[in-house]
């Protein structure tokens, strides 16, 4: 409902641990079907009571302006279904695209057929790779202690490759120069 929770986040975990048997990978990617299906509705519902004037007054949190007006119209008449679909994957325009596409009055049974098949797709990848990541999460471990070795020796080797640059290039100029 416009609300920034990190869905994938929550989504990738929970069917992490349902590759670990906690519980049914079915049951999660349905439960996060269901739980966008409901963010997106309010978001539209939001949009669509509030309109423009809505998208006006928190213009600044939703990065539109006055003369945008115009060009988001025309947008979601020309890509609004695409939008909500593709939008479920992008976390600023999940957010904006229920609102939007209430506020210009897109037809809400085009939006929640859109929103359903963009929440599925949504749901379906995330869970899967939290159910892939979760069946190797013993081999990642392991791989992930010997990599971070390494990674800690770069990042070390690099730190002190440039506070050695950085030393001689203060020590090489002159008070003049300062």
């Amino acid at each position: 409902m416009g609300v920034p929770l990190p869905g994938e986040v929550v989504l990738v975990t929970a069917a992490a641990f349902a590759a670990q048997g906690d519980f049914g990978i079915a049951g999660v990617a349905i439960a996060a079907w269901i739980g966008t299906i409901a963010g997106g509705t309010g978001g539209y519902w939001i949009g669509r009571t509030g309109g423009m004037a809505f998208v006006r007054r928190y213009s600044r949190w939703l990065r539109i302006n006055e003369g945008h007006e115009q060009s988001v119209r025309v947008f979601f008449d020309k890509h609004g279904a695409k939008t909500v679909i593709i939008a479920r994957f992008v976390a600023l325009l999940r957010m904006i695209a229920g609102i939007m596409a209430g506020a210009v009055e897109m037809p809400f049974g085009l939006f929640s057929l859109c929103n359903a098949i963009g929440g599925l797709l949504w749901s379906v990848a995330f869970a899967a790779l939290g159910y892939i990541f979760g069946r190797h999460l013993s081999q990642l471990e392991h791989d992930l202690s010997n990599g971070s070795f390494g990674l800690l020796l770069i990042l070390l080797i690099v730190g002190i490759a440039i506070w050695v640059y950085r030393k001689k290039r203060s020590s090489a100029t002159t008070p003049e120069q300062r």
